[in-house]
């Protein structure tokens, strides 16, 4: 078996892949010099079926943090704008309300409009929000012409291919010096400490590190497998625990919101992309 490791600078494992894996390594390798730290990503080469997803306006942090070109990304991850998200027939059939993202309506001597709105209800919440209008609207988070309110608040998110995410990530973490290994991890071995020291590749290879992610999903690899961690388990709180994700043709005018029907028997998404439709 063969041992591996940096003694030279510090070194950084992550171990699984995915939109989570390379994001994490995208991060670590915009923030710290190549100098001084070594990263490395452990993954097998199994994807995953790539359907649409919904973000929340956190992403919109992650692409300023990275400096990239928002139009970039959107090319790369067959991405479209999301304002907020349309719940349709929740509460009662032929009846929606939305969550749109931002703010709705302005303040009133220093608060928020909810508490107005409560005493006296004549329309929906939402109503009062810029980015329900703009949605329903089709509109997207910027102006041709202008900064727009949306965009000036970072407000917004994206609907994009979580494979094509991955890559895109993949790509600028690997151009930053991040090495990686395609094997699966095995085990993993703890120091007097409890720590993780090191983990054991299907290829036989050892890999030591100073510092060990965990990205490998519901596996969890090294946090319930070799540390222990402890799984609480809220399947008895949940009223819908199985999911079924499938891909659909595309539609000429493309949404910039999540729908989300309810059913009989649980609900259906619909997430648009560019070039096609998420559903499940």
């Amino acid at each position: 078996m063969q041992k591996q490791s940096s003694t030279s600078k510090r070194h950084v494992v992550i171990v699984g892949g995915g939109s989570a894996g390379w994001m994490t390594a995208a991060l670590l390798s915009h923030q710290l010099s190549a100098q001084d730290c070594e990263i490395t990503l452990i993954a097998d080469n199994d994807s995953a079926i790539g359907v649409g997803e919904a973000t929340i306006p956190s992403i919109v942090r992650l692409l300023k943090t990275l400096r990239v070109d928002e139009a970039e990304f959107m090319q790369a991850c067959d991405a479209t704008w999301k304002l907020g998200i349309q719940f349709v027939d929740w509460l009662k059939p032929e009846h929606d309300y939305w969550h749109p993202f931002g703010v709705s309506g302005a303040r009133i001597d220093g608060r928020d409009l909810f508490p107005y709105w409560l005493m006296n209800q004549q329309r929906p919440y939402h109503a009062y929000s810029l980015h329900w209008a703009a949605a329903i609207a089709g509109k997207s988070p910027h102006s041709t012409t202008a900064r727009s309110p949306i965009g000036a608040t970072e407000s917004y998110a994206f609907h994009l291919n979580a494979n094509k995410l991955a890559t895109w990530l993949q790509q600028r973490a690997i151009n930053k010096g991040v090495q990686q290994i395609s094997s699966r991890v095995t085990n993993a071995t703890v120091n007097e400490t409890g720590d993780v020291a090191s983990v054991k590749l299907s290829n036989g290879n050892e890999i030591a590190a100073d510092f060990f992610i965990d990205c490998s999903g519901f596996e969890s690899l090294l946090l319930k497998q070799t540390m222990h961690d402890e799984w609480i388990d809220w399947s008895n709180n949940l009223l819908c625990d199985k999911a079924v994700a499938v891909k659909a043709p595309g539609k000429k005018v493309v949404p910039s919101h999540t729908r989300s029907l309810a059913l009989s028997g649980g609900w259906t998404w619909e997430i648009p992309l560019q070039t096609q439709r998420g559903l499940g």
